[in-house]
């Protein structure tokens, strides 16, 4: 008998068949045969063949038992052993704050109505970092609109001709959400964090500072105060005197914006709504500039004998006009001054490093693990459970959870080879922690810790930016080298050269190679 037999014989026995139908006292039945195997004992009186008479069972060539598909995956946490994890996806769309809120709520509701023996931790919440990117954007808003307000109200010396120009950041602000929500732009950092409020008001400076210089201009020439009728007249006049001039600088500012918006991809993706909320912002703010801003004038600036311009203005001017006439005085020496800063940073630029965007500290870390191929499950999951332990010990007020994820889960979401290993650390807010002071400082400490463990190399990264990065390119870090080609030792060799090269780079750190062996085979 061979394999083949066992299996068709196992498969001719397990199934159900239609045997027809039967009419009995005037009632038509379907005839249902049932073949189906239920238990492992009708499994093992399967006869497969027949020899001399005797009928030969699966019992009789095999040990019929129940089992388990092939173990491709384990998670372990916190240094306890193993664990089930379970990950919460978010559609396409959504609201990731709101889909986050939304989870541990809902997961408050279930943890209630679980047995006593079993808890449910979460190991990665992504909520603290979404709630904190918000809450830097809103202290980022408020506290630039404030100094914006105040060196308004120092440089006018007036508190109503200041509160005409400051009213334009909250109008331009809420003309700025209507366009992000007709172009279904959500508030983040990457949307708000490049609006400008000292550019926003430009055109309500320049047409608030005529007013009020007009206003003034007039007081003086008749030697009395202005009525309402003049004040109009004046404030008329004197807006159609910069309507152009604002109107044009705020068009040249926001054509600048034009080619962000025919980025495509990536770069498309980050940048094209900063571009948008900005331009939104900045019609806002011209909006506001050419129609309110003159209505405001009239109600709000000054009547009397403080339509003059403020006492730090005043004191600027006058060290202005000094620097100026010194500079005058001395042309080919301020030149040459010119000329030496411009080189000398020149010269400085060429040396600082340059990044795509700044990275964006998540408040967690992932340890990409990469062990040799064809190690066991079991000594994953035991080797994994160590790390966890020794990484607690050496850091208790920094790490809150640390999970690790091996393999490919029972549903490959994300498939990896049993070599492979994720270990996620989730952190204690920075002001609990003692061994570093920033997340860069804390992963050179846990490099650390954990560089002399044998037969394994990792990579350091943080779980969006893993994610972003192999969407990106297809690796887990934010630089790396493809080498092509059929002939794997030749690809080894060549990887190995390019790996002791990029090691007497200054700087250099986590380089490792991709592994070119497969699977060990037992034959």
């Amino acid at each position: 008998l061979t394999l083949d037999d066992l299996v068709e014989a196992l498969k001719r026995n397990n199934r159900n068949v239609g045997g027809g139908r039967v009419v009995a006292s005037g009632q038509d039945l379907l005839v249902h045969g049932l073949g189906r195997l239920d238990t492992v004992d009708d499994i093992a009186a399967v006869v497969v063949a027949s020899r001399g008479g005797v009928p030969v069972h699966v019992r009789d060539l095999a040990e019929v038992r129940v089992g388990h598909q092939i173990r491709r995956g384990a998670v372990t946490a916190d240094g306890k052993g193993e664990a089930v994890l379970g990950l919460g996806f978010m559609l396409m769309g959504e609201n990731s704050a709101e889909v986050a809120h939304g989870l541990r709520e809902r997961l408050e509701s279930v943890r209630a109505s679980l047995p006593d023996d079993v808890h449910i931790d979460v190991g990665y919440d992504r909520t603290r970092l979404v709630d904190k990117v918000i809450e830097t954007v809103r202290h980022n808003l408020l506290f630039g609109a404030a100094l914006v307000v105040v060196i308004l109200f120092l440089l006018f010396g007036s508190f109503r001709a200041g509160l005409v120009i400051a009213l334009t950041i909250p109008l331009s602000m809420l003309l700025a959400a209507l366009g992000m929500k007709s172009m279904s732009i959500a508030a983040s950092l990457l949307s708000l964090g490049a609006i400008d409020f000292g550019i926003i008001v430009d055109g309500a400076v320049v047409m608030a500072e005529n007013n009020l210089r007009r206003l003034g201009e007039k007081r003086r020439a008749l030697g009395r105060a202005l009525t309402g009728g003049e004040r109009a007249d004046v404030i008329a006049s004197s807006s159609r005197e910069v309507v152009r001039p604002v109107f044009f600088g705020v068009v040249i500012i926001t054509l600048v914006m034009v080619p962000v918006l025919a980025l495509h991809g990536t770069e498309g993706k980050l940048f094209q709504p900063m571009a948008l909320t900005l331009i939104f912002a900045l019609a806002g703010g011209l909006a506001v500039a050419l129609f309110l801003t003159p209505t405001f004038s009239l109600w709000m600036m000054p009547r009397g004998s403080s339509e003059r311009e403020g006492r730090v203005t005043v004191r600027l001017r006058g060290w202005y006009e000094h620097a100026l006439e010194r500079v005058l005085l001395r042309r080919r020496v301020s030149a040459a001054v010119v000329v030496v800063l411009v080189v000398a940073v020149a010269l400085l630029a060429s040396t600082m490093g340059s990044e795509f965007v700044p990275r964006l500290g998540e408040g967690s870390i992932v340890l990409n693990v990469v062990r040799l191929a064809g190690i066991s499950i079991e000594e994953s999951v035991s080797y994994n459970t160590n790390m966890e332990r020794m990484l607690l010990d050496a850091f208790p007020d920094e790490i809150a959870h640390i999970w690790s994820r091996i393999g490919t889960a029972e549903v490959a979401t994300d498939p990896m080879g049993t070599e492979l290993t994720d270990i996620f650390i989730t952190l204690h807010p920075r002001s609990q922690w003692t061994v570093a002071d920033i997340q860069d400082e804390l992963v050179r400490a846990i490099e650390a810790v954990v560089s002399d463990l044998p037969g394994q190399t990792i990579a350091y990264t943080q779980p969006i930016e893993m994610r972003i990065n192999e969407m990106a390119a297809g690796i887990r870090s934010d630089l790396g080298i493809k080498v092509y080609g059929d002939e794997f030792d030749v690809l080894t060799r060549l990887s190995d050269d390019i790996q002791l090269q990029l090691n007497e780079i200054e700087g250099t750190s986590g380089l490792s190679g991709e592994q070119l062996t497969g699977q060990p085979v037992l034959r």
